[in-house]
């Protein structure tokens, strides 16, 4: 199951469930794949070290909703409100609290205020005893600058840690997750393969690998994150997002036409194409000589087919 792969690959926090978050599958009439139910006992089943989450939009999700996540072990309600619009968060907020969940704010449509409107909205959330709330990019109009001053003016005005949510439409989604976090944001939404509404959200392999190069200990398992994506979502949604030899090349800033080379190596060494690459990559010194290549496949190779030679 995907939810136990991410969890042992160290994510801290998983969201599963509807787009539209509970009940959004009834609201809008359509099929999903399973109720919320039996989305959120499978996940609850299968995670053991990350906190789990569900999204809840005042309106769509009811009352009883909220209490049936929180009886079933969701650990963590993410509030979506309309920026400028918060009021109707409040009362799912205090649900949460009353039933041991811990709520988010999720301020939809961020763009539609001032960043100074957005750290007042923020304020509010802190009142209310939320502990995070969330810059979110709905149309994915934004640009660094944009989300760094939403971040800045969050951070100074409420005492309340700030995440961010990007959509890609303007493909300024990683761009705008980088700006997040130097601006002071704690956490960042992200898929994988970036597969989510109209462009996509920010590509959870790749942000793990940019951070990584920017030098943040993010404490992902990077290679198994980018095997999840391929097999769970690469095989289903092909050509969605970047596959993991591509990014994993770029982290490397060795040229493709090197692939073929890579994976020869890395048969050779017994060792995964992957695994090589990301080597390559933390040694900071961008190579294209062969041997270098090889050297560092010998570093990786396994016990096994070192004792044998």
């Amino acid at each position: 199951m995907l939810s136990a792969r991410l969890d042992k690959a160290g994510f801290p926090e998983i969201e599963v469930g509807h787009g539209l978050g509970l009940m959004g599958a009834l609201w809008v009439g359509s099929a999903a794949g399973a109720t919320d139910a039996e989305y959120i006992d499978a996940a609850r089943n299968a995670v053991k070290r990350a906190r789990l989450g569900i999204f809840a939009i005042p309106g769509i999700a009811t009352p009883e909703s909220v209490v049936d996540a929180a009886r079933r072990g969701i650990d963590i309600l993410k509030v979506g409100v309309v920026a400028g619009k918060v009021g109707p968060g409040e009362t799912l907020v205090k649900l949460c609290q009353d039933n041991g969940v811990v709520p988010y704010v999720f301020f939809m449509q961020s763009s539609l205020v001032s960043a100074d409107a957005l750290a007042d909205n923020a304020a509010t959330a802190a009142k209310w005893g939320c502990s995070r709330v969330y810059v979110v990019d709905s149309a994915g109009f934004m640009m660094p600058h944009d989300v760094s001053g939403y971040v800045s003016a969050i951070r100074a005005r409420a005492n309340i840690a700030v995440g961010f949510h990007g959509h890609n439409n303007l493909h300024m989604a990683m761009a705008n997750v980088v700006a997040a976090i130097a601006a002071g944001a704690d956490s960042i939404d992200c898929t994988l393969r970036g597969l989510g509404r109209s462009s996509g959200n920010p590509q959870t392999e790749a942000v793990a690998l940019v951070l990584s190069r920017l030098g943040y200990r993010t404490g992902i398992d990077i290679p198994a994150t980018i095997q999840a994506a391929d097999e769970a979502i690469g095989t289903r949604f092909p050509g969605y997002g970047n596959a993991g030899i591509d990014l994993a090349t770029g982290f490397a800033g060795l040229h493709s036409r090197f692939v073929d080379d890579i994976n020869r190596i890395a048969e050779e060494h017994d060792i995964e194409p992957i695994d090589l690459l990301l080597a390559v990559g933390e040694r900071r010194h961008p190579t294209d000589r062969i041997e270098i290549l090889i050297e560092i496949a010998r570093s990786l190779r396994s016990p096994k087919l070192q004792a044998a030679q």
